[in-house]
């Protein structure tokens, strides 16, 4: 009972009952489908919609019920039951009488042992509870399976009932209910109808395909169509033209393809080929009733097997176009029909067969009169037997011995565009076995150049993109002449080409700024990127809108410097300096620096002071001399006595002045200093004093 368990399980698995208008829900319900199959009764068919809908029903029971509708006023009858009042399984002594009496069928054995088997005991860990849940799961699925295939398993499970008191030409509606007490679980009712004006019919199961294999024929037939109507299918098998069947799955079949799920596909492993055999498939139906058997189809088994490939190819060029092929074939294949021969002049691919006719089953030997001694030659040798099936063996080179590289390739040109791309052109060269040509590029002409094309060019045009942004102004391509037998040129004259120049220069990079006496003075790295034409220092004034051009210098030394002198005391200026190329690309900005412009306001300091005191007089004669022009005053400070310093008078316009007022024995000490228009001041003078006499 566990092994028949078990294949009720593995059909579970891959048939699911979704596809039967029975279940179509999760929910706690009871679905009911019916059918009107022959003038005798209705089938009516229910399912409970989960394991606990089904435990419950099962224990509390179901009651069916039916009424009839007036097709033309609409009026429906009264509910009346069916069957017993309480439709319940049938006990676990009913269930032995009864697989006593039927002990073929399975489904009823699957279906006792889902209502009467014994329980796992419930645990305490997770485990014991998943275990306990699929073990309850795995015996719902049994029943529901069982009542599919079995419609004897289906009525002692209460799952079915032939309502056998009808009348043809009318509307019934059946209902189902499940006794469970809602406050246990609340489990909608199923509802449906069915007409006994025509009987409900099943399609005949037409094949998409057969496959006659070795050992093996596969039918197969759509699911999309036969699954709308079918759960599963039996198939069955004759060897003596339908005299005889025998139904050759154990259990319903519903399995699809692997590779294409919208069929289904039965395999049938035979002892040998070439016997004729005869096959036929039904469906069952969720009424446990079998539709009409598919019409009749003939197939069988066939050598799918090829012969061994040929082997120990050889060939012999002879000369004058002409090339020998050798091969052996292993003695053991008996079903040898004949030989193909095939030639390529690439390994693998575009073949052309040379044997239009196939050669003898004891042929071991082809010339090849029209092989081309300029280019490679490759054979293939196939084989096939009677039924068709063939084999190849691997392709063998047709060896020329051909040692003389074709001539360097000449007439090099090429032009690029401003968007980087490079368009390459040159000559054909003379070689008839000519293959085709590498292009060779770098970035420098000293350095490694690299192959392009990885194959061989077969043109005399080439085109090639050059990423912009690089320093490198220029781009060096060779190229190198191929020919068929892998015979390389020496390279071409080199030719040089020069890049469009999208990469602006490095930046300079300023290093100082500070005032000096009346000017500015500026230090600045010049830009190190080679196609420089000048670095170019910028100067504005705060308050202006655009920095003025002052000084420019090319970058044949590291560092650039100028002396601004056209400023103004205590004004802001900003100052920067960028590069520009020989392609007028102009670099970023070397950063802005400002500085306050300062001048020098010390004035030039007094010469030649003198005091000269006239005692008779009571007078001292200052004099001194200062050599700046312009609008100049002089401030005298005075002390008397060794008194401090004080501001005593100031002279303008000349560089003398006659002092009043001592007596006798005074004496006066002096400091003078230059002043101009603008406040600005010399420092002072030497001290000079003068001393009065006491005679």
């Amino acid at each position: 009972m566990k092994k028949v368990l078990c294949i009720l399980f593995s059909i579970w698995t891959s048939i699911s009952l979704a596809q039967s208008t029975v279940m179509d829900s999760l929910h706690d319900e009871v679905n009911i489908i019916a059918g009107y199959l022959d003038s005798k009764a209705v089938i009516v068919r229910w399912v409970p919609s989960t394991p606990a809908v089904w435990s419950y029903s099962a224990y509390y029971g179901y009651r069916l019920e039916r009424c009839e509708v007036d097709t033309l006023t609409g009026d429906q009858t009264k509910w009346i039951p069916l069957g017993d009042s309480i439709m319940n399984p049938a006990s676990l002594e009913q269930w032995r009488i009864l697989v006593s009496q039927h002990p073929k069928d399975y489904y009823l054995q699957a279906a006792g042992q889902a209502h009467h088997g014994e329980r796992r005991e419930t645990g305490k860990t997770i485990s014991d509870l998943v275990a306990k849940s699929d073990e309850f799961r795995n015996y719902y699925a049994a029943a529901m399976l069982s009542a599919e295939f079995s419609a004897f398993a289906a009525t002692t499970s209460a799952l079915r009932y032939e309502d056998r008191d009808i009348v043809p030409g009318k509307l019934y509606i059946y209902r189902i209910r499940s006794l469970c007490p809602v406050s246990t679980l609340a489990i909608q009712e199923g509802i449906t109808s069915v007409s006994t004006t025509h009987f409900e019919t099943f399609p005949k199961i037409t094949f998409d395909h057969i496959y006659e294999g070795e050992n093996l024929i596969e039918l197969a037939w759509d699911k999309k169509i036969y699954g709308q109507f079918y759960s599963a299918f039996n198939i069955y098998r004759s060897s003596d033209k339908g005299k005889t069947w025998k139904k050759i799955n154990d259990i319903p079949f519903a399995s699809t393809g692997i590779k294409n799920e919208e069929l289904y596909f039965f395999k049938d492993s035979l002892d040998q080929n070439y016997e004729t055999m005869h096959y036929q498939v039904e469906g069952i139906t969720p009424y446990a009733v079998t539709g009409p058997r598919s019409e009749m189809i003939t197939a069988m088994g066939r050598d799918r097997t090829p012969p061994t490939a040929p082997y120990d190819i050889e060939t012999n060029y002879l000369g004058g176009g002409r090339m020998q092929i050798t091969w052996k074939a292993d003695p053991i294949d008996k079903d040898i029909a004949g030989f193909r021969i095939s030639r390529s002049n690439v390994a693998n691919e575009g073949f052309l067969e040379l044997t239009h006719e196939a050669l003898a089953p004891g042929t071991r030997t082809f010339t090849d009169t029209a092989c081309n001694e300029l280019i490679n030659n490759y054979y293939y040798v196939g084989v096939f037997d009677k039924e068709g099936n063939v084999n190849v063996g691997f392709p063998q080179y047709g060896t020329i011995i051909d040692s003389i590289p074709p001539s360097p390739p000449t007439g090099l040109t090429g032009l690029v565009d401003t968007n980087g791309i490079v368009t390459l052109t040159w000559r054909l060269g003379p070689e008839p076995d000519l293959k085709g040509y590498y292009v060779h590029s770098s970035n420098r002409s000293d350095q490694t150049f690299i192959n392009l094309t990885g194959h061989p060019v077969q043109d005399t045009v080439w085109r090639d993109t050059l990423p912009l942004n690089v320093l490198t102004e220029k781009i060096y391509y060779k190229l190198v002449a191929v020919d068929m037998r892998s015979n390389y040129s020496v390279y071409s004259v080199m030719l040089t080409l020069q890049k469009p120049d999208k990469v602006p220069p490095v930046a300079p990079v300023m290093i100082d700024v500070r005032n000096e006496h009346d000017v500015v003075k500026l230090r600045w790295y010049n830009s190190t990127s080679h196609d420089v034409v000048e670095n170019v220092l910028e100067r504005k004034a705060v308050g202006d809108t655009t920095f003025v051009k002052l000084y420019s210098c090319r970058s044949d030394v590291p560092e650039g410097s100028y002396a601004d002198a056209t400023i103004q005391d205590g004004k802001k200026y900003e100052y920067r300096v960028y590069a520009l190329d020989d392609a007028s690309l102009k670099s970023g900005f070397s950063g802005s620096v400002s500085i306050t412009a300062f001048v020098d306001k010390t004035m030039s300091p007094l010469s030649n002071i003198q005091a000269v005191a006239k005692s008779e007089e009571k007078k001292v004669i200052l004099y001194w001399e200062y050599a700046q022009q312009g609008d100049v005053y002089f401030a005298v400070y005075r002390s008397v006595n060794g008194s401090a310093y004080q501001s005593h008078k100031t002279v303008k316009g000349r560089t003398s002045l006659e002092d009043f007022g001592f007596k006798a024995g005074d004496v006066a000490k002096y400091k003078v200093k230059a002043i101009n228009s603008k406040g600005w001041q010399s420092d002072f003078s030497n001290e000079v004093s003068a001393t009065f006499s006491t005679n």
